[in-house]
């Protein structure tokens, strides 16, 4: 009977006695331990969630300041493109008065940015560009009778490149120059087929050609301005008719005339997109920077 103990229960009605072995003794101990442990690791449990709470509480406060802040910050931004706003209806406005006080025509559709931009250069800056790089027509009849591009000769028969564009003219057609320049070549050109052959340099890089002449006004050396008369059209050279060959390069490379000819204040920017081969961002940098030179600085650059 070691193994076993007696459990005595007394009450009112007498004492009573229970026989039950050791074991259940250890058992009610292990009963009791898991109790404590389970009721340690629920108020540790408790504690911790109590803490993440606390966290989660200040966090939260943390975040309905930011949203204040960034909604009155988003409020004011509004009262500032509303504003904004309002001035660039009054830009618009005073920019249409200056458009059509300097000559032109606002474009539908485009950008204020752009328009900004075009005004700028639509000064004394703009017209020098018109003035230095050829634009217009050498002829008052712009009608092309052989475009730029590949073509059939319609003397020799052969595919060739045809460097430039044909305009009809008739004998003693006046020509113009499309740009300020010097004569670099006026006589005879045999091994060209274009005949009597007028070549004006203009700045930049620019050169203009005109074919076929009847008669020169202009010599060698001679300085020109843009819409002065240099020659007369004829039908010298390997020619089938008469008219006026006008050729336009920049830096050695051919370019289509056409582009230049239609080149006019109202669509300024439309060469840029027309023509790739000229560094335009650079020529541009380059007119500015010129204009913004004093006189004693522009001869100081020429002589350089």
């Amino acid at each position: 009977m070691k193994d076993r103990i007696t459990i005595t229960v007394t009450d009112a009605s007498g004492a009573r006695h229970y026989t039950t072995h050791k074991r259940f003794r250890l058992y009610l101990l292990y009963a009791a331990a898991a109790v404590i442990v389970f009721a340690v690791g629920s108020f540790s449990t408790i504690a911790m969630l109590s803490m993440e709470m606390f966290h989660l509480d200040s966090y939260n406060g943390e975040l309905k300041k930011k949203f204040n802040g960034l909604y009155d910050e988003n409020t004011h931004l509004k009262a500032d493109i509303s504003h904004k706003i309002e001035e660039l209806d009054d830009i618009a406005v005073k920019l249409e008065d200056i458009e059509e006080i300097v000559g032109l025509k606002p474009q539908e559709n485009s950008d204020i940015q752009d328009r900004l931009k075009l005004v700028t250069l639509t000064s004394a800056q703009k017209n020098f560009i018109f003035q230095n790089i050829p634009s217009g027509a050498p002829v008052s009849d712009v009608t092309i009778t052989d475009r730029y591009g590949l073509r059939v000769h319609p003397i020799t028969g052969k595919k060739k490149a045809h460097l430039g564009i044909d305009l009809r003219a008739k004998m003693k057609t006046p020509v113009y120059a499309t740009a300020d320049g010097v004569v670099e070549y006026s006589g005879y050109h045999k091994n060209s087929g274009y005949g009597n052959l007028l070549i004006i340099s203009h700045n930049y890089g620019f050169k203009t050609l005109y074919g076929h002449l009847k008669k020169f006004v202009v010599r060698h050396g001679t300085f020109v301005r843009k819409g002065d008369l240099v020659a007369y059209s004829g039908n010298s050279g390997l020619s089938n008719g008469p008219h006026l060959h006008y050729e336009l390069r920049y830096l050695q490379k051919a370019l289509d005339p056409l582009n230049f000819i239609r080149w006019n204040m109202q669509k300024y920017e439309d060469i840029f997109k027309a023509e790739k081969k000229v560094k335009w961002d650079y020529l541009i940098q380059a007119v500015t920077h010129q204009m913004s030179l004093s006189p004693p600085q522009l001869l100081q650059t020429a002589q350089k």
